[in-house]
């Protein structure tokens, strides 16, 4: 018996160390100090800064809520596709553990091709984005995202968010956030639903 507690233990040691694992992609002979970071998640004091932002606040009740912060697919970065399957049957860089990402890469312009969750829960959903970026900065990529269930269907909505975490500079979005739309059935396993038409 205290070998198998003991094997569990090391089992999810080794799981939760691979949230961390950093990917590095186009480095380019570039040093990891000058090196880009993209991360999926930022601390509470990143987050109430967004917060204050666009003016929201996280919250759920049984019937809606709201990530002011909530972490998107990262498929691709600059042609680039991750390795991971879970999330993305063509490639992805999020941790098959947790769903979050570090990337090491190269300074300047950034292309990105994001999903707000699984491509397939969300299958029209998939973006692509681009930013400047400048040495030894580290970058929130992640999304605004807010849901709400109408007759057994969860309508959820969806932006995309890069922030400089060293200047709290919002790089996406520019100005107001453009919302856009998906659907999937309320229920454990529940998959894509086309979103139901609310003024009926």
């Amino acid at each position: 018996m205290i070998r198998i507690f003991l094997l569990l233990g090391v089992s999810l040691f080794i799981s939760g160390c691979a949230s961390n694992v950093i990917h590095q992609v186009n480095l380019r002979g570039v040093s990891e100090a000058n090196a880009v970071t993209l991360v999926s998640d930022c601390d509470s004091t990143c987050e109430n800064y967004i917060e204050e932002k666009f003016q929201v606040e996280t919250s759920f009740d049984i019937m809606s809520g709201r990530d002011v912060v909530k972490y998107v697919i990262l498929s691709e970065i600059d042609g680039v596709r991750g390795r991971g399957v879970n999330y993305d049957p063509s490639g992805a860089f999020n941790s098959e553990w947790d769903g979050g990402f570090t990337i090491k890469t190269s300074p300047g312009l950034k292309k990105l091709v994001i999903t707000p969750t699984s491509t397939h829960m969300a299958p029209k959903q998939t973006r692509e984005i681009s930013f400047e970026t400048h040495s030894s900065k580290t970058y929130l990529v992640a999304q605004l995202h807010s849901w709400r269930k109408y007759k057994g269907i969860q309508i959820n909505e969806w932006s995309p968010l890069v922030v400089d975490l060293e200047s709290r500079e919002i790089i996406i979005p520019s100005g107001e956030p453009i919302w856009n739309k998906y659907c999937f059935r309320a229920a454990e396993f529940g998959g894509y639903r086309q979103c139901p038409d609310e003024s009926r």
